[in-house]
C-alpha cells in the first residue's frame, strides 16, 4: 500500500488534479456566490459581510445532492492502487469538507478499451449491432483521446441501420450490413485505421517512461553548468542520456517511424 503522508509524486498529482481542480472550482464558486462587490465602510460592516458570505456559502452547499470523486489510472503495475488514490484525494483540504460525514452511495470502476482497431469485435450479428465502448470505439492516440464522438456517431448509424433493416424485413447479419459500411465510410473507422499504430506506441513503456526520462535528462544537461569541466556536445549528451534511460537505437528508429506514419 502506498504511503501518501509524504505527498504525491508528480504523476500521481497530475492524475488526481483531474478531479481536484473541478471540486476546487466548486468550492470557489460557493464562496464567491456569497461575496460582496462593495467594500465595507467599517469593521462592523466587514464582519457583517463575512457572516453573510459564510451563510450564503453554507446555504449553497446544502443544495448539493452529492459529490463524485474519481481518478484515471493507466498501469496498475506502476501506479498505486486506485482505492488508495481515491482515499488520499478524499483527505485533500479542498475535498474533505465536502465529503465529511457523507454516505457512500456508489463505488464503481470502468475499463477504457484503448487498443483501438486491433481489439474491435465483429460489429454485427443476427439482430445485433455493437456500438460505443462495447465496440472498442475509443482512440487513445496521445495527441487525441476520443470516445464520446465515436459513441454518438456509432449509435446514430446503428439506429439508421436498424430502421433500414426493419423496413426491409431483414434483421439478419446480412440485413444489418449497412452498419459496417456506415462506420467504414465515415470518420469513425477512418480515424482508427489511420491511427491504428498509435495506441501501441503511445501506451508503450518507452513512451510512458523511458523517453520522458531521456528528454528531461538531455534538457537538464544542456542548461547545466559543470565548470571547470568543458561543456559536452549535444551528440554526446544525447548518446549518454539515451543509454542511461535504456533506449536502444533500434527501438528509437522503430518508434520514430511509427510516430511519423501515424501523425505525419
Amino acid at each position: 500500500m502506498t504511503d501518501f503522508s509524504k505527498g504525491f509524486t508528480r504523476r500521481e498529482f497530475a492524475m488526481g488534479a483531474l478531479m481536484v481542480a473541478p471540486v476546487s472550482g466548486l468550492v470557489s464558486k460557493l464562496v464567491a456566490a456569497g461575496s460582496t462587490s462593495a467594500e465595507p465602510a467599517s469593521a462592523n460592516a466587514s464582519a457583517f459581510a463575512k457572516a453573510s458570505a459564510d451563510k450564503s456559502a453554507e446555504s449553497q452547499a446544502q443544495k448539493i445532492d452529492g459529490v463524485e470523486i474519481g481518478a484515471i489510472t493507466y498501469s496498475f503495475r506502476s501506479m498505486p492502487n486506485p482505492v488508495d488514490i481515491i482515499a488520499a484525494m478524499k483527505r485533500h483540504s479542498a475535498i474533505a469538507p465536502l465529503v465529511e460525514g457523507g454516505e457512500l452511495k456508489e463505488y464503481s470502476a470502468h475499463l477504457i478499451p484503448e487498443a483501438g482497431l486491433s481489439m474491435m469485435p465483429e460489429m454485427t450479428g443476427h439482430g445485433l449491432l455493437i456500438a460505443g465502448d462495447a465496440a472498442a470505439l475509443c482512440l487513445a492516440a496521445g495527441i487525441w483521446l476520443e470516445g464520446v464522438n465515436f459513441a454518438m456517431a456509432s449509435g446514430m448509424y446503428a439506429g439508421q441501420t436498424a430502421i433500414e433493416a426493419i423496413t426491409n424485413g431483414d434483421v439478419t447479419q446480412r440485413g444489418l450490413g449497412g452498419y459496417a459500411r456506415r462506420l467504414s465510410d465515415t470518420f469513425v473507422l477512418r480515424d482508427h485505421r489511420k491511427l491504428r499504430r498509435a495506441p501501441e506506441l503511445v501506451l508503450s513503456d518507452r513512451v510512458q517512461h523511458l523517453y520522458p526520462s531521456m528528454i528531461t535528462g538531455i534538457a537538464e544537461r544542456m542548461f547545466r553548468v559543470d565548470n571547470p569541466a568543458a561543456k559536452p556536445g549535444l551528440r554526446r549528451i544525447f548518446r549518454e542520456e539515451r543509454k542511461r534511460a535504456g533506449v536502444g537505437v533500434r527501438h528509437l528508429i522503430k518508434d520514430g517511424r511509427a510516430a511519423f506514419r501515424s501523425f505525419g
